[in-house]
């Protein structure tokens, strides 16, 4: 069995990121490619682009915005009414 996983490296140790199905104690050969930033910053791009636009059409954003500004308006405490 193959696979790719992404694991942290810490005090030491590679840990998993995710669940491996591999059997407890099992004997494995591990090939380390170090992430770099840049690569992290790509995917986290990738995903922005791939959720623009996701909301478009379901909400009003001219009510959104008067929803905040009111909400602003009124502040972000909740206090009860005697």
């Amino acid at each position: 069995m193959n696979s790719v996983v992404r694991a942290r490296y810490r005090r030491g140790a590679i840990m998993p990121q995710e669940p491996l199905d591999i059997e407890e104690r099992a004997s494995l050969l591990v090939s380390v490619e170090v992430e770099s930033r840049a690569s992290r910053a790509e995917r986290g791009l990738k995903a922005l682009r791939a959720a623009a636009g996701g909301w478009k059409g379901s909400h009003n954003p001219d009510e959104l915005i008067r929803n905040i500004y009111e909400a602003r308006l009124e502040g972000s405490r909740h206090t009860q009414k005697n």
